[in-house]
């Protein structure tokens, strides 16, 4: 819990109420799946980078309330996300792709998504290992392909829907699933997933 009252053997009770800083959501790729993406983010509190090496398409406008990255792949290397940083690759391009995920994965980051079926995220890797780029199972451990929620999600916004929504679950530690049928309190601690994340 965020919030609790704590009463020491031989003192008076003391409430605590922890305010963390926002999560961050960094997105790579500027397309037309990204704007309802970083729309949702931002409304639910995250703090979000954008990063493209699209000028036309990195535009306040188009992602308001967002901070703007007019980075190229090879420029990614003086780019670093914060410590509480979540990040998603969705360039559809696979050469951007490819150098975001290899920036993303080094990042140490908890959390990196990548946009697309299973086999995409294979392709990259094995392109980046063709390179000589490799990855520790740890770094590995925290690649979320394919990104999201299994709600059968179709048009962007819904596909953010379903990424918020798996990214949620997992910084809390629940496993997504239906409340239907769920036999504890709807705000129950999970004792089958993973402590709360970062």
């Amino acid at each position: 819990p965020r919030a609790a009252t704590l009463t020491a053997p031989d003192g008076p009770p003391v409430f605590v109420d922890v305010n963390s800083p926002p999560p961050e959501l960094v997105i790579y790729g500027a397309g037309h799946d990204a704007v309802p993406l970083a729309a949702q983010a931002h409304a639910l509190g995250y703090t979000v980078r954008v990063v493209d090496p699209r000028p036309a398409f990195l535009t306040p406008g188009r992602f308001p309330g967002a901070t703007l990255h007019d980075l190229a792949p090879q420029e990614l290397g003086g780019f670093t996300p914060g410590e509480r940083a979540h990040l998603i690759v969705m360039n559809h391009h696979l050469d951007r792709d490819r150098v975001c995920l290899a920036h993303a994965l080094g990042s140490g980051a908890g959390y990196v998504g990548v946009l697309g079926p299973r086999s995409r995220a294979e392709d990259l890797l094995r392109e980046l290992e063709a390179e000589g780029v490799t990855f520790t199972p740890e770094q590995l451990a925290q690649l979320r392909s394919p990104v999201g929620l299994r709600l059968g999600a179709e048009a962007p916004e819904e596909v953010a829907l379903s990424i918020l929504g798996e990214l949620m679950a997992w910084r809390r530690g629940y496993d997504g699933g239906f409340l239907s049928g769920h036999a504890g309190r709807i705000h129950d601690a999970p004792t089958h997933a993973a402590a709360p994340r970062t």
